[in-house]
């Protein structure tokens, strides 16, 4: 069992009534019962993060089970005569006679997406449990389908006003934050001064005036928003730690071996010097995370609107250069899907991926492509709605929260995210586009709600991202340099000629996130292929 139940003591509660008899005080007990009580149906009633597995040995079954919305991560693989399950790769990876080959699938999925996503991993043969899923196995080793528990809900067809919609997701986010304080080791809480973990602080200090918030300032970084979070723990009287970074105690690049799957998020750099920061105060903390995908925070979703359509192009004009102006799409992109990918990770086109890697498969990003025109499909009621699916199903689970989850339990801290409790993802995926985000403004219900319960210094706050700089940590051209003879070229990973001649180009358009791409890759295949004894 990874993870926490917020809710095991009013279920043990339930149990005890139907004659259950508890030894202990743990949510890992709760689950027990509650299999006994309810079988495979007792994971509706579960409020939290988890992965668990359960042996019946009534029915020679084992069980696994991972949250609705992922946020605790769950592996399994079978090979030969075994079957293993794990919270990471490198688990699997250290079994006896385990391959560890690449699978051509999962690295498409990170040329395309900038991480792995779906249920195939970076690693051939290793699955992911997908969230919202149970998987049953037999004694004899046959494995079956993930059966999906919880679905995303529809928008409401008779939405309530927004001042009684904001009412409703206040309510549910101060029960939420109150659940996810219970703990018997000190607590902590982000507090970067953005919006989302204002709000999430500010419920923190509701429930328990005396949590510490913990702020980290980055020295030489443009992105500071340390006097914001200074006002909000002054007006609350709230104990406040302030971590001054040095920058060069971001520039380890050593923390991408730790991922054990190619992951491009600059930000994987401060999480993790944020995280190692924080658990010398604290062993459980609480964070913002997920409200810009359930918000609709993002700038693309304001670009899907209707009345931003014209403007596309000048979206994207930051990022390539020359850009139509007047279609449905920028010139470039053949399709949503491509668009898309150019707002999240401008890398690789298909054509250009298909010359320089040998293992590129002849779907290319098709796959990828089906799903998201699945997810965002017009029969899905709300422009920005169909986007924020496929964030939730991609982007959100592989990359944000699995960075947070990796880099966190690292430090052993354990970081709980209030706005992902399931009943708060249901209010937002109900509620009509239109009282998420507007042509003038983004985000709006935590605006509302910072209106009625922040100060008014963060209702002018321009929202910062907490991206890395990564040419200013990682020099393009010292980057590149070791690329030349690096272990993309060691391992044949790559079509030599092409890769050199992309090697040369000049760095224009969006030719250094290709580079970043390469750097992130070529530091995989030497830690978890050329290097695999020492990571056994």
């Amino acid at each position: 069992f990874n993870g926490e139940i917020y809710n095991f003591q009013e279920l043990r509660t339930e149990l005890e009534t139907c004659g259950h008899r508890f030894v202990s005080g743990t949510d890992t007990e709760v689950i027990l019962h509650a299999y006994l009580q309810w079988g495979l149906n007792a994971v509706s009633r579960l409020r939290g993060m988890f992965a668990f597995a359960i042996w019946d040995s009534r029915s020679q079954q084992i069980h696994l089970v991972r949250d609705r919305l992922g946020i605790k991560p769950l592996y399994y693989t079978r090979f030969g005569n075994t079957f293993a399950f794990a919270s990471e790769p490198k688990s699997i990876l250290a079994l006896p006679g385990f391959s560890r080959a690449p699978s051509s699938e999962g690295l498409t999925n990170f040329l395309a997406l900038g991480f792995t996503t779906g249920v195939q991993s970076a690693w051939e043969g290793i699955l992911r449990l997908p969230p919202a899923s149970t998987l049953t196995v037999e004694v004899d080793g046959k494995v079956g389908n993930p059966a999906t528990y919880w679905s995303i809900p529809e928008i409401d067809t008779k939405p309530a006003s927004v001042d009684d919609a904001v009412d409703e997701l206040q309510e549910l986010l101060k029960d939420a934050t109150r659940e996810h304080l219970v703990s018997d080791v000190p607590t902590a809480c982000f507090l970067s001064g953005g919006l989302d973990s204002s709000i999430v602080a500010s419920y923190v200090l509701d429930s328990n005036p005396e949590t510490c918030m913990f702020t980290a300032e980055f020295e030489g970084w443009a992105r500071n928003e340390t006097d914001v979070a200074r006002t909000l723990s002054a007006a609350r009287q709230a104990p406040h730690v302030v971590s001054r970074i040095a920058s060069n105690e971001l520039a380890n690049e050593g923390v991408l071996d730790l991922l054990d799957e190619p992951l491009a998020d600059s930000s994987v750099f401060p999480t993790n010097v944020v995280c190692g920061a924080i658990r010398q105060h604290a062993k459980v903390a609480l964070s913002g995370d997920g409200g810009d995908e359930l918000m609709a925070g993002y700038t693309r979703y304001r670009n899907m609107s209707n009345g931003w359509r014209r403007q596309v192009a000048f979206s994207v004009a930051s990022i390539l250069h020359g850009l139509g102006i007047g279609r449905e799409f920028p010139a470039q992109c053949r399709n949503w899907f491509d668009y898309y990918r150019l707002l999240v990770s401008p890398g690789f086109a298909e054509e250009e991926a298909r010359r320089l890697f040998p293992w590129f498969p002849q779907a290319g990003f098709e796959p990828l492509k089906r799903q998201f025109d699945e997810l965002t499909s017009p029969n899905v009621a709300g422009e920005t709605k169909r986007w924020q699916r496929f964030d939730a199903a991609t982007y959100l689970v592989d990359n944000n929260l699995t960075r947070m989850d990796r880099l966190s339990m690292l430090h052993s801290l354990e970081v709980r995210v209030p706005i992902l409790d399931h009943r708060v993802v249901e209010w937002a995926f109900r509620v009509p586009d239109q009282l998420l985000v507007s042509e003038a403004e983004l985000k709006i219900p935590f605006r509302r709600i910072a209106e009625r319960i922040l100060p008014k210094e963060f209702l002018s706050m321009r929202k910062l991202g907490f991206s890395a700089p990564l040419n200013a940590l990682f020099p393009t051209e010292k980057v590149t340099e070791r690329l030349r003879t690096g272990s993309l070229v060691e391992a044949g990973m790559v079509h030599e000629v092409p890769f050199q001649e992309l090697l040369r180009q000049p760095n224009q358009g969006n030719w250094s996130y290709k580079i970043w791409l390469l750097f992130v890759l070529d530091r995989w295949v030497k830690c978890w292929m050329l290097n695999e004894s020492q990571n056994r």
